[in-house]
Parts: structure tokens; sequence; C-alpha cells
């Protein structure tokens, strides 16, 4: 029994918290951790082997199978999220008023001509967003989050020793809250803006000549319901209407 106490003593010393953090930010974390983690096994049973002679065939595929019904990405990953929970108190009730402030800010850039410095924000929005606010979002998204993790961090005197916690954090605690609010705020606006062009649309359609060529009457009007409607899918609106009036 000596050789399997070996093996499942020094099994136990594999860092599988820290594997997983780092394999946080890639595209399929869960197979980055579990050929990760299969490695620093492989690696471990070498090692048993070249100690203990007497190891078995049998014995590698017995722990391997003992090993990672304990140690799954699930499980792993439900436990270091419950870890940084427990330690960052208040962080989502601070991150919602972190990026209540920042999507506020931002609206009042919302017709300003700017360039956008990176799409990879707010891959999950499902409504209109005008330029403006986009690029302000996109260029205070990360820098934004940051600040918030500083702040939490200092007024709880902690001091997260690897970079790759930090990012863990922002990915999974931290920017899930920021999309979900931009969604949310997003969403009531442009909930608010249908209710209103359902109001004002015979109005604002009186004198349009519905008979002229779609591509015409999308030129014309797109714009100038973008700039009432910011948040809405204005061009759908546009020809819906005219389907209705043809």
């Amino acid at each position: 029994m000596g050789r399997l106490l070996f093996l499942r003593e020094s099994l136990a010393t594999i860092p599988v918290r820290l594997l997983l953090l780092k394999c946080g930010s890639e595209v399929n974390a869960s197979v980055c951790f579990h050929t990760s983690l299969m490695l620093r096994f492989d690696e471990t049973f070498r090692i048993t082997q070249s100690k203990y002679a007497d190891v078995k065939l049998g014995d590698y595929k017995t722990e391997q199978e003992s090993f990672f019904s304990f140690r799954s990405f699930e499980n792993v990953f439900d436990e270091v999220n419950r870890f940084h929970q427990s330690i960052l108190s208040g962080l989502d009730l601070r991150a919602r008023a972190h990026v209540e402030d920042l999507f506020k800010l931002c609206e009042e850039e919302s017709h300003r001509e700017s360039a956008i410095e990176s799409f990879g924000v707010l891959s999950s929005l499902n409504y209109e967003i005008p330029k403006g606010t986009y690029s302000c979002l996109s260029a205070r998204w990360f820098s934004d989050q940051k600040q918030l993790l500083d702040e939490t961090t200092d007024r709880l005197g902690l001091f997260i020793v690897t970079e790759d916690a930090r990012k863990w954090i922002k990915e999974h605690q931290i920017s899930p809250v920021y999309e979900a609010e931009v969604n949310a705020s997003v969403a009531k606006k442009a909930h608010e803006e249908k209710e209103k062009f359902d109001r004002e649309k015979d109005a604002l359609f009186a004198h349009v000549d519905f008979t002229q060529p779609k591509a015409k009457l999308l030129k014309e009007w797109s714009g100038k319901l973008r700039d009432a409607f910011p948040h809405s899918p204005v061009e759908q609106w546009i020809l819906a209407y005219s389907k209705e009036r043809s």
C-alpha cells in the first residue's frame, strides 16, 4: 500500500485551483483545465513508478478515475467561485453601482463621433446601442472593472497575489454583472422607445409616400428615427409600417 499512499499524497499537492485560474481566460477553459490536470496526473504517476517497482498498470486507471471524480472542471469552478464570493464581500452590489454610473456617463456621449477601440465587450447585447455610447463603454470597460476590483480589495484589506486570479474574478464575477446591467438598461430604453413609437407612428409618417422605393424610404427615414429612437431597430419599423400602409 506504500505506493498508493505516496501517489495519493503526491496527487493531493497538485494545485488544481491555480490550474483552473490559468485556464480561466482560454476559449475552452474546461478542455484546458482537463488537459493540464491530466498532464500533472501522468507526471505524478511516472514519479511514483520510478520510486516503487511494484506499481501496477491497474493502479493508473483506478487512481485516475478516483482523482478526476472529485476534481472535475465544474466542481473546481464552483469551489473557486464560492471562495472568491466569500472573501469579496459586496462585490456584486458595487459592480452594479459602478456599471450604472458608467452607462449613464456613456449615454451622454451617444451622439459623439468617436472610434470604437474594441468590439470585444457586450457580446451578449440584444438591442441597438448608439455608436458613441458603445465607443465610450468599450474604452472604459476594462479600466472601470480594474478600478472596482482595486477599490474592493483595498476596502477589505486584501492582496490578490496572481494576475490569473485577478483575471478570473474580473471575467467570472465582475464582467457578467456589467453585461447583465447594461443589457437590462438598454432593454428598458428599447421597450420605452417602442411604446413611444407605437403611440406616435401615425403622426410621424402622416405625409410619407410609401409607394417610393424601399431603399429611398430607408435612406430618408432611418437617420431621422434613429435620433429619436437610438436603441431600436428603426429600419425594421419603417419596413413594417410601410407594409401596413401598402
